[in-house]
């Protein structure tokens, strides 16, 4: 087989294939031999009956066609390979000529990914600007870490603050914007963090100052533009029994609290303070880095022209459209077949620990903004 690129235009490349007489010979006769395994003759057992008896039942045609299907499969993706196609749809074939004892010539249009065509780079400027690490920000990393490595203790001596985390058991009443009682929730436990940002202050309010043993109520009026409607203009009550006050205990700054922070032996709070410095301008360098390379790119993409095929605009859009469907079916299955209503414990600990109150009910979310 001999092959030769004949034009390339954009993205589509043509390419003439040539089989020697030989080649074809040897493709006839195991067209020959597969047809008279697969087809029926009377008075031939399968895989006995001669040529001149396909020929004469089935056409001479018909095996220069099994020929031909024999040969290009392998004919093809050892051109993709020889010429490092990376193709984006199956190449057109068209004959020259077929005739036998003859060489066959078959030409091969081959639809490619198409080039980018890039600026010049040295055209290309970004600016990398890096931030300098101020105390402010090293104290403000430190006191993170700290809050991540603090303690929750329960307390009994005093009442509930504002910096505490309270343990509750509640129980959700929604009431519609006339007052009628519409839904209400078994009890449920929550530990509440009081300096939570996203917590409604009604439930702050309600908590601070109250000791364990003693119910306190929080009426939540939600908005009216409120994204469930099912909840927008009506209010949710929460009757909520203390459990327990725990108080956030912060690590001391010690050589343990330094190596359980950052993995290493760090024997100061001087040099605790420095390694975070360190860090921090590791992170703001690769950050800026990273920034810069970004930039780079958009300047890159936005100087470079792509001429994309219709065709791999077709296959994509194809390809979105079969995603979607799937998408859709496995909604209607979830929706019929697939939604359990029960929530399993750990779920439920999650929920009450990071989301309070958030039980499966969407109601439950209320309190939180």
């Amino acid at each position: 087989m001999r092959s030769e690129i004949l034009s390339q235009e954009k993205n589509v490349v043509s390419i003439r294939v040539e089989f020697d007489a030989d080649e074809l010979r040897q493709s006839i006769d195991k067209a020959v031999q597969k047809i008279a395994q697969n087809v029926s003759v009377p008075g031939f057992r399968k895989g006995m009956i001669p040529r001149r008896i396909i020929e004469m039942r089935f056409g001479r045609q018909a095996i220069l066609s099994e020929a031909i299907d024999e040969m290009l499969p392998h004919t093809i993706d050892q051109i993709i390979s020889e010429y490092e196609l990376d193709i984006i749809d199956s190449p057109k074939v068209s004959f020259e000529t077929i005739e036998e004892g003859k060489p066959v010539f078959v030409s091969l249009q081959f639809e490619v990914t198409p080039e980018v065509q890039t600026p010049e780079l040295g055209e290309i400027t970004v600016v990398k600007s890096i931030p300098s690490v101020t105390d402010e920000m090293v104290q403000s990393t430190i006191d993170d870490i700290r809050r991540q490595n603090m303690e929750l203790l329960i307390v009994d001596d005093r009442n509930g603050s504002e910096h505490d985390v309270i343990d509750i058991e509640y129980v959700t009443t929604v009431f519609s914007k006339d007052g009628t009682e519409e839904k209400r929730h078994e009890s449920a436990p929550a530990s509440v963090d009081l300096e939570a940002q996203n917590l409604r202050k009604e439930i702050r309010e309600a908590l601070v100052g109250v000791k364990p043993g003693v119910t306190s109520i929080a009426n939540v009026s939600i908005e009216d533009d409120y994204a469930d409607k099912d909840l927008a203009g009506k209010t949710v009550r929460y009757d909520m029994t203390v459990k327990a006050v725990k108080e956030k205990r912060l690590p001391e700054m010690t050589p343990d609290f330094f190596k359980a922070a950052l993995g290493e032996d760090i024997p100061d709070e001087a040099s605790f303070h420095q390694e975070i410095r360190n860090r921090l301008v590791l992170r703001i360098e690769a950050e800026a880095q990273n920034r810069a390379e970004s930039e780079a790119v958009d300047a890159v993409s936005e100087k470079s022209v792509l001429d994309v095929p219709a065709s791999m605009v077709e296959k994509q859009l194809a390809a979105m459209k079969e995603q979607d469907e799937e998408t859709l079916k496995k909604k209607i299955q979830q929706k019929h077949f697939g939604v359990s209503g029960r929530s399993s414990p750990f779920k439920r600990r999650v929920r009450n620990q990071y989301a309070f109150p958030g039980r499966k009910d969407r109601s439950e979310n209320a309190c939180s903004r």
